[in-house]
This record gives structure tokens, sequence and C-alpha cells, in this order.
């Protein structure tokens, strides 16, 4: 084995485990750690697990779209007030309205800050009498000691 060799595999063995631990969360930007481990699915026939409101970032989104799955209002007390929503969630909101959803996996929740999380979902929905399925990222906020959905990204 000659030096220029033993230098390539080096760096290849570098890269790789750098890889290795930017897809295992360590090295990723700005995630801390993570709150699940296992992927959660919200179904109409699961969602009595779910309704159970508890001050938490998963319990928040979980129950936001069990309610929504329900189609009831229950949503709103996960939400942050009228008054402070952002456009982008207001819209998403009203958005919300025209969908039938009839599943949700929550994929992951990072924890960015100590009041900050981001939660990561796939949504299967009916929209307009077409069954889509979309990504979307929402952040729950620590407001007044109380974890509240204050933003839908996409």
């Amino acid at each position: 084995m000659n030096r220029f060799s033993f230098w390539l595999d080096i760096i290849a063995l570098f890269l790789l485990s750098i890889t290795l631990a930017v897809e295992a969360g360590f090295a990723t930007h700005n995630k801390v750690c993570y709150e699940t481990t296992e992927p959660i699915i919200i179904l109409p026939t699961n969602t009595d697990e779910y309704i159970n409101l508890e001050n938490s970032p998963i319990s928040v989104v979980s129950y936001f779209y069990a309610s929504r799955i329900m189609n009831n209002r229950k949503w709103v007390k996960v939400v942050s007030k009228i008054s402070s929503q952002d456009e982008r969630l207001r819209n998403k909101l009203e958005e919300y309205e025209k969908w039938k959803i009839f599943k949700v996996t929550v994929l992951d929740i990072t924890k960015l800050t100590e009041k900050v999380y981001l939660a990561k979902i796939f949504v299967e929905t009916e929209i307009n009498g077409k069954q889509q399925s979309i990504e979307d990222i929402l952040t729950i906020t620590l407001v007044n000691n109380n974890w509240l959905i204050t933003s839908l990204s996409k």
C-alpha cells in the first residue's frame, strides 16, 4: 500500500464517520435531541389515545391532529392565540379547514432550545375530493408555561 492510497482510505473513513453521525442526528444543524424514537400514527380509530392533553410538545402535536381528524375545534387550545399568529399560521389553519384528514404520522420531534421544538409530520388527507400526502413542519413553543403550536411552515 502506498502512502497516497493510505491517506485516501483515512479520508474516506473520516467522511463516512461524519455521514453516519449526521444520519444519526448528532451533527445536524441545531438538533439537540430527539424526543420521539418511533413515529406516532394517528388514525380515526385511535384518536382517543391522543385527546388527553398534557403540557408537552409531543402531546400538543398529537392532540392537535387527533382533534383535526375528529373534525372538532378542540385543537384551538394548543395553537397560539389569533392575535399572536403569524400570517403563515393563519393561512395554513384556514387551508386545514378544507382538508379531511384521515391519517397523521408524527415522524420526528426535535428540541431546538429549551422553549422551542420542531415536529416533522406526514398528513394523509383528502382535499377537493383528491387524496394527497403532505409533509409539514410545526414549531411548538413554550408560551407562558404552556406548549403551543406557533407555526406551520409548509
